[in-house]
């Protein structure tokens, strides 16, 4: 398999997080924030170009805590536990 790359910055976090995302091609990405029972608070998704994107999850309101982010595209699967400060 394409080695995928994403990178969560920053982490811990405070208004809002990001995910780098790095594509060998071009794809559908599906992003989740969900708290720590696995209940979805945000998702988002789009077609992004090969290379890194930039993908934006808004979290100033949510109550500080742990949450999962999860990147899914075409070929590659990622999870990172996040914290909320």
């Amino acid at each position: 398999t394409e080695n995928q790359q994403v990178v969560v910055f920053p982490n811990p976090f405070s208004a809002e997080v990001s995910a780098f995302v790095s594509l060998q091609a071009s794809q559908k990405v599906i992003v989740l924030l969900t708290d720590i029972s696995g209940k979805t608070i945000r998702t988002t998704n789009g077609v992004y170009a090969k290379g890194t994107s930039e993908i934006r999850i808004r979290s100033s309101d949510l109550p500080g805590g742990i949450y999962f982010l999860k990147v899914q595209g075409t070929d590659f699967n990622f999870i990172r536990k996040i914290v909320k400060q």
